[in-house]
């Protein structure tokens, strides 16, 4: 079983912010686009283990209301 998350937040631009000047080597337009990505990726990262938890939580309330409805 695949399961997929897809967390959108709606910022399909956050990589637009950073203009590329002409005059800016190729290294350094990859460095901040690098950088771009690797703030995206850690604020999903965020969102995900938040995600995690909350289904913890809820796997806990729904076994215990399961026992409950067992006695």
């Amino acid at each position: 079983m695949e399961i997929i998350v897809d967390v959108d937040d709606g910022d399909d631009e956050a990589m637009e912010d950073t203009p590329d000047v002409e005059t800016d080597s190729m290294a350094e337009v990859l460095d901040r686009r690098l950088g771009e990505v690797v703030k995206l990726l850690q604020k999903n990262n965020t969102a995900i283990t938040t995600l995690a938890g909350d289904v913890w939580d809820l796997s806990g309330v729904l076994e215990e209301s399961f026992e409950a409805l067992r006695f």
